[in-house]
């Protein structure tokens, strides 16, 4: 309901409910209207002159693509944001989103342009204390090992798919490392092991989807119109 041709109209706080709307809109998994939800923030924030929050509003959008499964689409967007916040100085900002590009390129198979870039946000994005990555990032010891599985140091590999097993606090975390260790074995062509930890992902693959379904249905549960 906010007049946007009033002069007295609060654009700063219109960004940040627009940027609320596309939150939810995402753990809705409606990519569509995220995107608008997500679009619209950014247009109110570069009115406010909020320059930082426009910038990370932009940096979202990724996350909206990326679950359209439009990955050279989410990357590309990834990528400029990144170079934005460098632009305007905010150079720390952009270690909160970088870990999208070294994913998208080792999911790619390009190991040799992930490694700067890995080596880059271990050493300058502050989430790292003797080798530890702070709480609530623990997926990347997947993506590092995802890393040295493809240059095939298997001993590397082995070493963050436990890591991530050791420090795992939601199923996701103990899908992935079953997954990684899985295909260790499968390269150290040890069958016994590989049928372990096939049926050990298996498991969790499937409690991620009991809880996916029953997340769905309290989502479908609280559905409204946000643009009412």
């Amino acid at each position: 309901c906010a007049d946007t041709t009033d002069v007295k109209c609060d654009f700063q706080r219109l960004s940040r409910i627009y940027g609320q709307m596309a939150d939810l809109f995402h753990a809705q998994r409606s990519p569509q209207f995220e995107k608008e939800a997500e679009l619209n923030a950014v247009r109110m924030a570069w009115k406010a002159k909020d320059t930082l929050a426009a910038l990370n509003f932009y940096a979202h959008l990724a996350y909206a693509y990326h679950l359209e499964n439009k990955i050279d689409s989410a990357y590309q967007i990834n990528m400029k944001a990144c170079k934005l916040f460098e632009e305007y100085g905010f150079h720390e900002y952009k270690y909160g989103y970088i870990n999208m590009q070294f994913g998208t390129l080792i999911e790619n198979k390009q190991y040799f342009d992930a490694k700067p870039i890995i080596d880059e946000f271990e050493y300058k994005s502050g989430l790292f204390t003797n080798g530890d990555i702070k709480k609530g990032h623990e997926l990347y010891y997947y993506k590092k090992g995802q890393y040295y599985l493809g240059v095939n140091n298997i001993d590397s590999a082995f070493y963050f798919y436990n890591k991530l097993l050791n420090n795992a606090n939601n199923i996701g975390h103990y899908e992935n490392a079953y997954k990684g260790l899985m295909e260790v074995y499968h390269k150290l062509g040890k069958p016994d092991s590989v049928m372990k930890y096939a049926q050990l992902f298996a498991n969790a693959n499937d409690s991620a989807c009991l809880i996916s379904s029953a997340e769905e249905i309290n989502r479908s549960n609280a559905l409204y119109n946000y643009n009412a």
